[in-house]
């Protein structure tokens, strides 16, 4: 996999009590306008990001192809789209 190429986190939002932004200390990234669950879930991004990327490499190296069932090899495929996705691949 690709290393990162996006702002490290943590990230987390920061209000004014008007406006909500994307801060990293000390610097702001992003003034956002959506709804919190949507301020949450990008906030978490990069922390997401990092975990799908270690859980799929946990299953390439650990689980032999011949013990994986359909359903696992299509959601290790969905993690791998995933990551391509976020990383703008």
């Amino acid at each position: 996999m690709t290393q990162a190429t996006h702002t490290p986190g943590p990230w987390r939002i920061v209000t004014d009590g008007i406006s909500h932004w994307i801060e990293i200390e000390p610097n702001k990234i992003a003034l956002i306008h959506a709804k919190k669950a949507d301020r949450d879930l990008i906030a978490a991004a990069p922390d997401l990001l990092q975990t799908l990327q270690w859980l799929v490499c946990e299953a390439d190296e650990d689980m032999p192809s011949e013990c994986r069932s359909d359903s696992f090899t299509s959601a290790l495929d969905a993690a791998i789209a995933a990551i391509t996705k976020a990383q703008g691949a």
